[in-house]
């Protein structure tokens, strides 16, 4: 791509690189009109893994774009491939505007932080984790499903993220090359104590939980938290505080045994599982 710096560009476009130049790390879909647009490499790449044209504004930047209406599986697919997405939505109607239409980021989406039920596979929880050490906290914002557990040691918690299979670890630092990994700094235990205490005050039962968990369970909530907060800013996700469990709690199968026998996949797949057998039955069950 050419240097930026030696072209003129319209307004919008600069508008849009002063947007992109926060959010250097998504897909940023520019809201124009009735359309999502993308320029330069964010226009190549969703190009090719959307199969849409690619063309160019002006004669020289690369442009590529979709209608706001069918956004959600345009957005749905570009997730699947791992890549977060920046929504930037105009904050004014055109005819109200003075000059350019104030634009800003609305909510970034990212493989744990989907809200559409419609990009979620019914057959499977969509969870975000936070990992902290042997300490893990887990959540699905879409059905509000969250639970946190502290491991003995590597393997147990190697074992808690096989069975949760996460679509997104957030951690202060990368362990699990196979999962999609951000990367987050946490809060000291004081500063995680008064952002919960502030989130919840309006609810007693839920103050009195969360004064008795551990206090890393509380890192990892506040950490949460403040992601979501960070990300998703039009609408509002109110988490519950978390279920602690322990192994004493359940009958725990090994990643091996639960291959071994199938549970979940065959080696060539869902298909022969037991899951896949109880998922064809006629009652949950089955």
């Amino acid at each position: 791509m050419e240097n930026q710096d030696s072209i003129k560009y319209t307004p919008a476009i600069k508008q849009y690189l002063a947007v992109k130049a926060q959010y250097k790390d998504c897909i940023l879909l520019f809201r124009m009109g009735d359309f999502y647009e993308m320029f330069f490499d964010d226009a190549i790449v969703a190009s090719k893994i959307l199969d849409i044209a690619l063309t160019t504004k002006d004669g020289t930047t690369p442009m590529a774009g979709f209608p706001y209406h069918t956004a959600e599986s345009y957005i749905a697919r570009l997730v699947k491939e791992g890549l977060k997405i920046a929504i930037c939505e105009q904050l004014e109607q055109a005819s109200q505007a003075k000059g350019l239409i104030k634009r800003d980021v609305v909510r970034v989406i990212t493989p744990g932080l989907i809200t559409e039920i419609g990009n979620i596979s019914p057959e499977e929880n969509n969870f975000i984790a936070v990992i902290k050490g042997y300490s893990i906290l887990w959540a699905d914002i879409t059905t509000g499903e969250i639970k946190a557990k502290i491991s003995k040691d590597d393997f147990e918690t190697l074992e808690t993220i096989y069975k949760i299979s996460p679509k997104e670890i957030l951690s202060d630092q990368k362990q699990f090359p196979e999962y999609k990994f951000s990367q987050v700094e946490f809060p000291d235990v004081s500063k995680a104590q008064e952002k919960l205490y502030d989130y919840y005050r309006e609810d007693n039962s839920k103050l009195e939980k969360i004064k008795n968990i551990p206090d890393d369970i509380k890192i990892l909530l506040c950490t949460l938290i403040e992601y979501i907060q960070q990300n998703i800013k039009d609408i509002e996700i109110k988490l519950d505080p978390p279920d602690i469990t322990t192994e004493e709690e359940v009958l725990a199968i090994d990643t091996r045994t639960a291959r071994n026998i199938e549970l979940f996949e065959t080696y060539s797949g869902k298909k022969g599982s037991l899951l896949w057998a109880i998922d064809q039955t006629k009652t949950p069950m089955g």
